[in-house]
């Protein structure tokens, strides 16, 4: 713990001079590419928390400070509906069991507002907020680079059971940041917020084609869902030729790789025991014993406790369970069980503040805004199947890039829809090489 604390000192030393601006930027870049790096270090320092959580800790400390000079972030709705949320979260760790091992997890989610603040707090004009959506796209190459080196080295991932992790820890959080960042370039090709050069524009679309072909290699299905709701919105709202793209499912079934994942879930259904079952079909089971368990303990408005629900486990569940417990695979069921009824209200309550932020600039931006929209019911139902809380390495740029387009549209409401092209009305023109 001494030195986590210690890093965290020597990190805030390191922002007070290069500037709250700056470290924040970096810190966004460099995060996704950290995971694999920060596991070593630990390892051999025999410690539980490593690099990761003294960057937690910076963050917190960030998101104070950014908040110390520009309070208005503070009540930027996002903002708020995230702090109704762990107010709430901070009430069930209080009435759990143990509600040290609660703090883990209140920190994490804390970390999610803190990404939510400072993106309101940097966010004060285009520029800043063209800025911010590079700074999320840059944060893909490290990853981008050394998921690329993994398929070179083992290209039987594509065809094979083995699935691509990169720079990330489990092969889903690689997946959830590649929606992510897809969803990034077909904003930005998108946006009436930018002009992007046509050699850029085609670059974007040719990286964005290099993410799939790794989204796909990751075997992570809720993230093709996801992907799917993307790729929906972009036919729908930017460009309708994309219409055709469902013709080309039945050829990626013929790919092994993806082809396996996808025919797993008409194989495996029965409940004999947990080699027998596919994924789904044993989270299906898992989710079922948990309903019934709580029938007979409801978990009522707080829930049984923030971040406990592994604890319960072995109560009702043995198939495939470790002796501690395993995780609800679920996010949204996670919430219900360890924060109730409340907690699960303000946990979909910041999806929706979400939602209605970038519904709020909807005729501003008529083909981006729903692509972002879109991003956002994807991370909701990438909840439905996985443990996402637990997964910041997506989430901080995920409500980075969120955040910076809600906090934009308060630089653009005073603006009449039908404003001539002017200010906050007109393009950004870069200059790329």
């Amino acid at each position: 713990m001494l030195i986590v604390l210690g890093l965290a000192i020597v990190l805030l030393a390191a922002t007070a001079a290069v500037g709250l601006r700056r470290a924040t930027l970096g810190l966004m870049v460099l995060r996704p590419a950290c995971d694999q790096a920060f596991n070593v270090v630990k390892f051999a320092l025999g410690q539980e928390s490593g690099p990761g959580a003294s960057l937690n800790i910076l963050i917190l400390v960030m998101a104070v400070v950014g908040a110390g000079f520009r309070p208005w972030a503070l009540v930027a709705p996002m903002v708020l509906a995230w702090l109704i949320f762990l107010m709430v979260a901070g009430l069930s760790a209080l009435q759990a069991p143990d509600p040290l091992t609660s703090l883990r997890l209140l920190l994490t989610l804390a970390t999610y507002c803190a990404v939510l603040i400072l993106a309101h707090v940097l966010v004060r004009d285009r520029k800043s907020a063209v800025a911010a959506l590079v700074v999320t796209l840059l944060s893909s190459v490290i990853p981008t680079v050394v998921a690329l080196a993994e398929l070179a080295v083992t290209p039987a991932i594509l065809t094979g059971e083995e699935r691509l992790l990169g720079t990330f820890t489990h092969s889903n959080i690689l997946a959830f940041y590649l929606v992510t960042i897809i969803a990034v370039i077909f904003f930005a090709l998108s946006t009436t917020l930018i002009e992007l050069p046509l050699r850029w524009r085609r670059r974007l679309s040719a990286y964005a084609g290099v993410l799939v072909l790794l989204l796909l290699a990751t075997k992570t299905r809720s993230a093709w869902i996801a992907l799917a709701l993307i790729f929906g919105a972009q036919a729908l709202f930017v460009d309708r030729r994309w219409l055709w793209l469902p013709l080309l499912l039945p050829l990626l079934l013929l790919v092994p790789g993806v082809g396996d994942r996808f025919f797993d879930l008409f194989e495996g259904n029965t409940n004999d025991t947990y080699a027998q079952l596919n994924s789904l079909a044993w989270r299906q089971l898992l989710w079922a014993d948990t309903f019934e368990w709580l029938r007979q303990n409801p978990p009522g408005l707080l829930g049984h406790g923030l971040d406990h629900y592994v604890s319960y486990v072995p109560q009702f569940f043995d198939r495939g369970a470790k002796p501690d417990g395993i995780g609800t695979h679920n996010a949204l069921l996670q919430v219900y069980f360890e924060a109730g009824w409340l907690g699960l209200l303000a946990f979909l309550g910041t999806f929706a503040t979400a939602l209605a932020c970038l519904a709020g600039r909807w005729r501003r931006d008529p083909a981006a805004t729903p692509l972002a929209m879109a991003l956002v019911i994807g991370v909701v139902a990438c909840s439905y199947s996985d443990n996402t809380l637990d997964y910041l390495q997506f989430q901080w740029p995920m409500w980075f890039f969120v955040g910076s387009v809600c906090a934009l549209a308060r630089f653009t409401s005073h603006e009449p829809a039908d404003a001539p092209s002017r200010g906050w009305a007109a393009p950004l023109r870069l200059r790329l090489p």
